[in-house]
């Protein structure tokens, strides 16, 4: 036998194989940790900003109430706001702030501490406390009463 005849065929050794693989499980494991990753700081961001929506939902529904009160009376935990012949009143029950309208309560899904009026100089200023990242958040409202109000108080006075 002549060992000129040999055939020889170029390929990679058993250990090339193996580093290229080790370091394609490596870089394989780093994508996937990184995409893992990607994907909780989505989902925690996504849930800030539905919890921040739905906040803001009902603050805006507060301040719409306020606003346009014809008048604001606040009584056994419960703060009620007339206008027009509608009424809309928000009490707490079980640490949840609820809101009635017409007859029924509806549940805000918004915890809530504290309900309560505040008189300063002549005015009264109503307060809804709520717990946000365990610091009570104040939503005060300044309720001044109409310009009508104000004169038949001041000639009230004078008589």
């Amino acid at each position: 036998m002549n060992s000129t005849n040999k055939h020889i065929i170029k390929a990679f050794t058993l250990f090339e194989v193996t580093v290229v693989l080790a370091i394609m499980s490596v870089l394989i494991a780093i994508i996937s940790n990184s995409v893992n990753r990607f994907n909780e700081q989505l989902k925690v961001s996504t849930d800030v900003h539905a919890e921040l929506n739905h906040w803001r939902s009902v603050r805006s529904v507060i301040w719409s109430d306020f606003y346009h009160a014809d008048s604001i009376n606040f009584g056994n935990g419960e703060l009620t706001m007339f206008e027009d012949g509608k009424e809309a009143a928000y009490k707490i029950i079980d640490d949840q702030l609820h809101r009635r309208s017409n007859a029924d309560w509806f549940n805000l899904e918004v915890e809530a501490e504290r309900i309560y009026q505040e008189e300063k100089n002549e005015e009264v200023v109503f307060h809804m406390l709520f717990p946000w990242k365990e610091v009570p958040m104040d939503l005060s409202y300044h309720y001044q009463t109409a310009i009508d109000g104000k004169v038949n108080a001041f000639f009230d006075r004078l008589q």
